[in-house]
């Protein structure tokens, strides 16, 4: 899943999460870093934690600032994405 959510295959990342595939914060990341805003949201759809951190303790939101990519920030904040996570 985090291949098809990394280069934007809405349909794969549908199929897998139809399939029970579950939605982590590794493939929520590679859709946010690739600015694949759809996929950003069928993941947070399906169970993805907005306010999870992955291995470098990063949210999703703080890619999204880093990668400047204000419709998938506009997105998390809208999810719910805490403002006061603390960049690594």
């Amino acid at each position: 899943m985090k291949v098809a959510s990394k280069y934007g295959y809405d349909d794969i990342v549908r199929l897998l999460l139809g399939n029970e595939v579950p939605a982590a914060i590794y493939e929520l990341c590679a859709a946010v870093l690739s600015g694949h805003k759809q996929i950003v949201k069928e993941l947070l759809d399906n169970g993805a934690g907005v306010n999870e951190t992955d291995s470098e303790m990063d949210t999703a939101i703080i890619h999204a600032a880093k990668s400047e990519n204000c419709a998938i920030l506009a997105l998390l904040l809208d999810e719910g994405a805490d403002m006061k996570a603390t960049v690594s």
